[in-house]
């Protein structure tokens, strides 16, 4: 089946917001493209190259006419950075003058979700030489300096150690298991437990493995790119894990594996479970059958070969009052379900520490949404981006930005150079108890921390697992002082593979 199918029905016009002289030459780009469809990545590829050229060597100031034609250059990079995009996943590039409107006379359409529901094998092959090109452009510069030094040995504890030490070597792990295939069941699993013993361990950034002395989250990262898809970071939060072997020297990588955020606007899980108009627009249609019959045609249209013809016949599986009393029901779900997120939404946003810092706030601006809480929330976003650039130098009105590699101009975010200072602004933990909370529920702060010790004591005896304590300390890292976990013995009832997630209690 040819990969170049695609999906008439979701046409996109590819008409960006651009000065005249950038979309006559983006005109001209698709009349290249459209007439060598086969080269057009390279077409394109080759446009960046030269159009990344006409870039200055520095970044105009601020206010300026340069300025001005480099913002403009700029989002043209991007559009053709866009444009290469879609043109290798497979979108159907079409430029029909006479038929489409705007300019440049251009849609795309996404290739037919469906071109290869019959050859699953020709869907992985397409998928995967997407993703290999993805892949390879992920290895710039400063990701193979990062493997370079991983794979350089380096000294801890009196030995040259390098990731490559986390791999087992292929033989040696032959020759331990292969003894194995001439035994019963029972007596495998019986020495599976001194041949291998896995654990998860969470990699978390700035946790050093006491192994080999490296970043666990570096170690993760290294194995990560050894994938056959690209490693890219995705909003949301990210846990990730090292599966180890404790029955070898340095507790050798198994295998990785991470916990994200759902993805936002997958198309096929959004439809099944309604999230998506069209999907809900379905499910209010009024439900029925369709099959085909066989007819006998009139005398007149009858040949020797064809006495019959299929036609469909509609046969409806709800009356029109059920139908009716359905719909309402479930626009009456879909109208309460999506309030309810709203509201629960807003209710989620914290907005009690801005009264206090600022005299003139009040609920009402936050449920409103006055102009003055829009002005005391942009003077937020400049504290916290001035605090974030390290609190660089603050430009004056007669100065130029490009004396300075560091500047923050307080105006931008409608700020005076005096509310810069003596900022109190830190980055604090939002989950740990402060005096006001522990007020409210009348418990003071040596109970509290009597009360969780004692959850301590209950986990060690519930639990063997070497990361709990890891994580009491990320919620209470100043207040309390745990005695540390020695290297304790990986008790494979307590980290099984097959019940990944949640600590195991043991039986």
């Amino acid at each position: 089946m040819n990969d170049l199918v695609y999906d008439e029905n979701s046409p996109s016009y590819f008409q960006p917001n651009l000065s005249d002289g950038y979309l006559d030459e983006l005109d001209r780009l698709f009349d290249r493209i459209c007439k060598s469809p086969n080269d057009r990545e390279k077409v394109i590829e080759t446009k960046i190259e030269e159009v990344e050229g006409r870039l200055p060597d520095h970044e105009p100031a601020k206010g300026s006419q340069q300025r001005e034609e480099y913002i403009e250059l700029q989002k043209y990079i991007g559009v053709l950075r866009v444009l290469h995009d879609i043109a290798e996943v497979r979108y159907h590039i079409k430029k029909d003058p006479d038929e489409i409107e705007g300019y440049p006379p251009v849609v795309v359409y996404p290739p037919d979700p469906d071109r290869f529901s019959d050859n699953p094998d020709k869907y992985k092959q397409i998928e995967q030489r997407i993703l290999e090109k993805e892949r390879r452009a992920q290895f710039d510069k400063s990701t193979r300096e990062f493997i370079r030094t991983m794979e350089n040995p380096s000294r801890h504890k009196g030995r040259r150690i390098d990731v490559t030490d986390l791999i087992v070597d292929g033989e040696e792990f032959y020759q331990d298991l292969h003894h194995l295939q001439d035994l019963e069941r029972d007596e495998i699993t019986e020495e599976l437990d001194d041949l291998i013993q896995p654990y998860v361990q969470v990699a978390e950034s700035g946790v050093t493995d006491p192994h080999t002395g490296y970043d666990l989250h570096d170690i993760w990262r290294y194995f990560r790119y050894t994938w056959r898809t690209p490693y890219n970071t995705v909003p949301g939060r990210n846990i990730n894990f090292l599966i180890r072997d404790a029955a070898r020297e340095l507790h050798p990588v198994m295998g990785i594996a991470s916990i994200a955020s759902s993805m936002m606007n997958l198309k096929r899980r959004d439809q099944y479970l309604g999230w998506r108009l069209d999907s809900v627009e379905e499910g209010l249609k009024r439900e029925k059958q369709v099959n085909m019959v066989e007819h006998q045609l009139p005398k007149e249209e009858r040949t020797p070969d064809q006495q019959t013809v299929e036609k469909p016949v509609t046969n409806y599986l709800e009356t029109e009052q059920e139908w009716e009393e359905r719909s309402k029901k479930h626009c009456q779900f879909i109208r309460s379900a999506v309030e309810n997120s709203i509201e629960e939404s807003i209710q989620n946003i914290r907005h009690d520490d801005f009264l206090t810092r600022f005299d003139d706030l009040t609920e009402r601006d936050f449920k409103k949404a006055t102009e003055t809480a829009f002005t005391r929330l942009k003077q937020l976003e400049g504290m916290g981006t001035y605090v974030f650039k390290g609190k660089p130098h603050i430009l004056q009105e007669d100065e130029d930005s490009e004396n300075f590699e560091n500047v923050f101009d307080p105006s931008e975010f409608e700020l005076r150079e005096s509310d810069l200072r003596d900022l109190d602004i830190e980055d604090t933990d939002p989950d740990s108890y402060d005096k006001t909370t522990l007020d409210t529920i009348g418990v003071s702060k040596s109970d509290l921390e009597a009360l969780v010790l004692a959850d301590v004591d209950e986990e060690r005896r519930e639990y063997d697992h070497q990361e709990f304590e890891q994580r009491l300390q990320q919620a209470f890292p100043s207040d309390i002082e745990l005695d540390t976990f020695s290297e304790v013995p990986i008790d494979l009832e307590a980290t099984k593979l097959d019940s990944f997630g949640p600590l195991e209690r043991k039986r």
